[in-house]
């Protein structure tokens, strides 16, 4: 059984050459590895074991992306929060609201039940 790998151990590489048309990934860090492991899955791509604790893959292109952070302020993550628990709390009234639909249906269909076993 190998050594676990400490924290600063568990490395991802991604590199790719200017003439190559494909990434190349290497992941000992078992959070990465599960991620390369369903991205590869849906894509059909296969992912090789390389070594006691890394894997590696060979992604398209197009599955990795260098963006710019998105910066959120204080005040805009408040109003992103506030909206969350409206909508969270508006999903909870909604399910409340069936359940309780549900439950009327069921208590007026138990005469009809009762009704035709006698």
């Amino acid at each position: 059984m190998p050594r676990r790998l400490s924290r600063a151990e568990q490395e991802t590489i991604i590199t790719r050459a200017a003439d190559e048309k494909e990434w190349h990934v290497y992941s000992c860090d078992p959070a990465v590895k599960r991620r390369l492991v369903k991205l590869t899955t849906a894509l059909g791509i296969s992912l090789s074991i390389v070594d006691e604790w890394g894997v590696e893959a060979r992604l398209p292109i197009s599955c990795v992306r260098f963006m710019t952070p998105v910066v959120v302020s204080a005040q805009e993550r408040a109003n992103q929060v506030a909206r969350g628990r409206r909508l969270g709390a508006a999903k909870k009234e909604e399910a409340a609201q069936r359940r309780a639909r549900a439950s009327s249906e069921a208590v007026e269909a138990v005469p009809e039940i009762a009704g035709r076993e006698g």
